[in-house]
């Protein structure tokens, strides 16, 4: 009976050791995929999304960062009432529909988040491949938009839409 203490013993510590192995490396990795609607982008994904094609996308950026889960959901508490602000979207605009690829950039020392969002029927055949490589499409007018996110500030802004088709 003691061996079957001991065996109880050691998979806690086991459960442990890997709970504090685990945990860190998850959150190091900052968990790059975070919902079935959204990602956030690293590397040259990231990079790739500051050069739309028929958009502004921001400028002068001096670097990029990877912004945590907890912080993209916040931001996605808050985008339903700011998209709403804007008359540009029909009043039967809804999120559910779309997908929003996320990063983290550096301008003039503050660190913000740009999204590039996109109809989630853009992709037939391949409907993961928006979570690796950054989206651009050229046109499409007001279904296709990207914005930015000052988490210091819980502010957004330079919501901006695609040139239209």
């Amino acid at each position: 009976m003691a061996n079957t203490g001991i065996k109880r013993k050691r998979k806690w510590w086991v459960i442990l050791l890997l709970g504090f192995v685990l945990i860190p490396a998850l959150v190091a990795l900052r968990l790059r995929w975070f919902s079935n609607q959204g990602v956030i982008l690293t590397g040259s994904s990231a990079e790739g999304l500051f050069g739309q094609c028929s958009r502004d996308a921001p400028t002068g950026v001096s670097g990029l960062w990877c912004p945590y889960p907890w912080t993209i959901a916040r931001l996605e508490t808050n985008l339903p009432r700011f998209l709403r602000s804007n008359p540009n979207l029909r009043s039967t605009f809804s999120l559910k529909h779309y997908y929003i690829q996320y990063t983290g950039f550096i301008k003039n020392g503050r660190y913000l988040i740009y999204a590039n969002a996109f109809p989630d029927d853009l992709f037939g055949e391949n409907p993961f491949m928006w979570r690796f490589r950054s989206q651009v499409v050229c046109d499409g007018g007001p279904a296709f938009f990207g914005f930015e996110f000052d988490p210091a500030m819980g502010q957004f802004s330079n919501l901006e839409f695609n040139g239209a088709i």
